[in-house]
């Protein structure tokens, strides 16, 4: 018995318009609108990775897309946009608030200004919508490193302050600050600080080489980010240091930022303990105490604070190797410890043996009986 082949199935053809299609890599011939298959538009989407601060996803021609594919937009579309693009989308008009509320849901999330200071038309968009005008916008404009949206907001009264070449400078955006102080924008000693956190020594070099004042942030924030560099050339430089920096280097765990400034002359006090507690460095911890570094009841605070921060992957080992080589607590801190580290061991991913060790261990070290025990 013979059996008639199988009828293909009619493959589901979109409109979209013409600036999509162009975007996509299309020829439209000229007509406003492009025709192609479904599945081929859904392929094109994802290769193109059209992010959502494409001028595509802006025009207005964008809403034929919508009404002749709604699952293909909201699958190679909406499934792309953060909650503040989504909030944005459901602002342009009645039809848009209403697709992004049937797909996901009723948004309320504030715009961020970050997402708008791209370009021109993004700012003065933000703008009308109410967006803040004042120095906090221009320090986002700065950290965008657009100049020519800097250019316009002054143009439009759009004030500034310090916090904008600071703001440029831990973007690491040259031009910027450049501009800016071309244009008389104040700066002082953040600019330096902000600079050196970011490990950007070429704008270190040119904020000095005109001018800009520094203080001891500038080490400590160079330290911090572990930019042995940039910390290197600040000293070279005469920039002037402190306690901080030997903190910051153990804050941020760069053991060989801190053994260079020890072998400098940097001076060290119980904050730098305190700061490798805080950050859950043991081993920075270790060589600090190994090289007579002092450190006080707020060590183990911090370790403590290192403890819940890091519960969930059950990292005691700071804590654990401070009290076990004679650091001191104090009351609070071994009150507020004990509160919570029954929750804190339960909300842990620690399991099986592995835990029992720990719930051990803090019996025997913040039990009841270690009460009269403490500073």
């Amino acid at each position: 018995m013979s059996t008639s082949p199988p009828q293909k199935r009619a493959r589901r053809m979109i409109t979209i318009p013409q600036d999509l299609a162009a975007a996509l890599g299309l020829k439209s011939g000229g007509s406003p609108t492009c025709e192609l298959p479904e599945d081929e538009l859904e392929g094109r989407m994802a290769l193109a990775g059209l992010s959502s601060r494409s001028d595509v996803f802006n025009s207005p021609l964008l809403e034929g897309f919508v009404a002749d594919a709604p699952d293909v937009f909201t699958a190679e579309v909406l499934s792309r946009l953060d909650d503040g693009d989504l909030a944005m989308l459901a602002l342009v008009n009645q039809k848009m608030r209403k697709v992004v509320f049937t797909s996901v849901g009723e948004v309320r999330f504030p715009l961020r200004l970050k997402n708008h200071v791209g370009s021109i038309s993004q700012l003065a968009w933000a703008k009308r919508m109410g967006c803040p005008w004042d120095s906090r916008t221009f320090a986002s404009i700065a950290r965008g490193g657009n100049v020519e949206v800097a250019r316009w907001a002054k143009e439009r009264g759009c004030p500034w302050d310090e916090s904008t070449c600071s703001s440029a400078a831990a973007a690491g955006h040259l031009e910027m600050p450049q501009w800016l102080r071309a244009n008389d924008c104040p700066w002082d000693e953040s600019i330096c600080a902000n600079a050196a956190c970011g490990g950007h020594l070429e704008m270190l070099q040119w904020a000095r080489a005109n001018g800009a004042p520094w203080n001891v942030w500038t080490c400590r924030k160079a330290a911090e980010g572990g930019h042995l560099e940039v910390l290197k050339w600040a000293r070279t430089n005469g920039c002037p240091w402190n306690e901080g920096t030997c903190a910051g280097a153990a804050l941020g765990g760069h053991l060989e930022v801190l053994q260079w400034a020890r072998a400098n002359g940097c001076p060290w006090s119980e904050g730098t303990c305190n700061g490798a507690a805080r950050g859950g460095h043991l081993e920075v911890l270790q060589w600090a105490r190994a090289n007579d570094c002092p450190w006080d009841e707020w060590t183990c605070a911090n370790a403590a604070h290192a403890c819940e921060v890091a519960a969930e992957g059950g990292h005691l080992e700071v804590l654990q190797w401070a009290r076990a080589n004679g650091c001191p607590w104090s009351e609070g801190t071994w009150s507020s410890l004990r509160e919570r580290w029954s929750g804190l061991l339960e909300s842990s991913a620690l399991e099986g043996e592995q835990k029992e060790r720990v719930r051990e261990w803090f019996e025997a070290n913040i039990g009841p009986q270690h009460e009269d025990n403490v500073l």
